[in-house]
């Protein structure tokens, strides 16, 4: 990631910014506003992020936790 950000940034000439889907929606994280923006690092961050709007909801532990289960299943076949 480090050597595509750099190409991208000489070839555009501008700063690349890292964004991060939602694990369980699929829509942007809203890394600008997370909690933890500050000391993340979205080139090596993990793929199971949060938006601000499934976090709020009551269901979403056990909806990420049966994706996050599938998903270790589906990768031990």
């Amino acid at each position: 990631m480090n050597i595509l950000s750099s190409i991208l940034k000489k070839v555009i000439n501008e700063e690349v910014i890292f964004t991060v889907k939602c694990y369980i929606c699929k829509n942007n994280a809203g890394c600008a506003s997370c909690e933890y923006e500050k000391q993340c690092d979205r080139k090596k961050t993990s793929n199971f992020c949060l938006c601000l709007e499934c976090e709020s909801k009551q269901e979403t532990i056990d909806v990420y936790s049966m994706m996050f289960a599938k998903e270790l299943l589906d990768k031990e076949k």
